[in-house]
């Protein structure tokens, strides 16, 4: 976000890839509700994403502020003021007690934020892959994670499933 939205708030970048994301964690939730509707996953790493960039859109160039709120919420978490359910139970308390995948905004928002700060920090103004040889190549997955993302749980659990039906027979 500090790459992207730093000199100015390129919204309609933003919006699109809030949208791709939000569709993502739509879809996940949809998929694994089918599946496992014991376990389903209503707050993954997917909705996290979407929930945590909207939440940090205030602290874009505000590395210190970013920093002071991600200590503050890594203290209060530590010292029982933050609760790590919060808000899935308090709104909803039939949700799964264990979902298949369970991102908390508590404590986990903080390392959105310590990631805002480090953004700015000089430590990270020079790019490490300019000088190398396959720069573009190396660039092209990062520039692809959602779709890596989305590709990889299919794959993963139709693998389980092949090495499942193996071993049963």
């Amino acid at each position: 976000m500090v790459y992207a939205h730093a000199d100015f708030m390129k919204w309609k970048s933003f919006s699109r890839r809030l949208i791709q994301i939000s569709s993502a964690a739509v879809l996940v939730s949809v998929v694994s509700y089918v599946m496992y509707p014991e376990n389903w996953i209503y707050f993954g790493i997917l909705h996290f994403i979407a929930v945590g960039t909207v939440l940090s859109i205030p602290l874009i160039n505000a590395p210190r502020i970013a920093l002071l709120a991600a200590g503050a919420l890594l203290l209060a978490t530590y010292f029982g003021y933050a609760a790590v359910r919060w808000p899935y139970y308090e709104l909803f308390p039939a949700l799964p007690w264990r979902p298949n995948d369970f991102v908390p905004l508590i404590p986990w928002l903080s390392a959105v934020w310590i990631g805002i700060a480090m953004g700015h920090s000089r430590w990270l103004e020079k790019d490490p892959l300019v000088n190398t040889p396959f720069q573009r190549e190396l660039a092209k997955p990062g520039q692809h994670s959602l779709l890596i993302y989305l590709a990889h749980q299919p794959v993963i659990i139709g693998v389980l499933m092949l090495i499942k039906l193996i071993s049963e027979n």
